[in-house]
């Protein structure tokens, strides 16, 4: 008695997605988030240059931004000025694709190992570019709600914030959601499928040919 491809690709799928799982678990935190905010933290540095946005890790599956964005509410005396710090989190469910595309490619028997390195990249890529909106959003909507009104250059001046409109931070966060929900589900069969339709192919065919008979 001979199975039916597709269920046995999907058993073989079902049963990686436990060890990818396990793999995503022990390695998120110490490989792939570490990776993550090294990239986020650069490009959202050059484009925040002025307010001098830095993103730091933190305990836990956060990361807080620093900001030279200057809080309305000063300190009376001395030369102290409070700024701006803002807890980012959570981090970890950002990088849900990766686990499902490793047990969709280990399912597969054709070229996985080459397969898993370019889409890895990409759902990264992906991944990343869902992580720097999330950050714009958060820095945004701090400047666009009046909650600072001036930020502090490495000079010492003190300087009016650039406008963000209330309408683009919450266009932004619109974006934000489906490009992450595109990263972390969408994206992942679609990758797939690419490097596989041959495979899709023979699959489909042994199937509807056992089926038949």
């Amino acid at each position: 008695m001979q199975f039916n491809p597709i269920l046995k690709f999907i058993s073989h799928f079902l049963l990686w997605l436990i060890p990818a799982f396990l793999l995503w678990w022990v390695s998120a935190n110490s490989i792939i988030i570490p990776g993550l905010r090294v990239v986020v933290a650069k490009t959202a540095s050059i484009w925040f240059y002025r307010e001098q946005v830095q993103l730091h890790a933190a305990p836990g599956d956060k990361w807080f931004i620093r900001t030279n964005l200057l809080a309305k509410s000063q300190p009376q005396y001395g030369n102290r000025h409070r700024r701006w710090t803002i807890d980012f989190k959570p981090i970890l469910i950002y990088t849900i694709g990766f686990p499902l595309l490793w047990a969709w490619f280990l399912a597969t028997p054709q070229r996985w190992i080459f397969n898993q390195i370019v889409g890895n990249s990409i759902i990264f890529l992906l991944t990343a570019l869902a992580l720097w909106l999330k950050v714009f959003y958060v820095v945004a909507s701090v400047m666009a709600s009046g909650a600072t009104t001036q930020y502090m250059t490495n000079f010492g001046m003190v300087l009016p914030v650039p406008n963000y409109s209330v309408w683009i931070v919450g266009l932004m966060a619109h974006i934000q959601f489906l490009v992450s929900f595109f990263a972390g589900g969408i994206a992942v069969p679609l990758i797939w499928y690419a490097f596989n339709r041959d495979f899709i192919r023979v699959l489909l065919l042994f199937s509807t040919r056992i089926n038949h008979y």
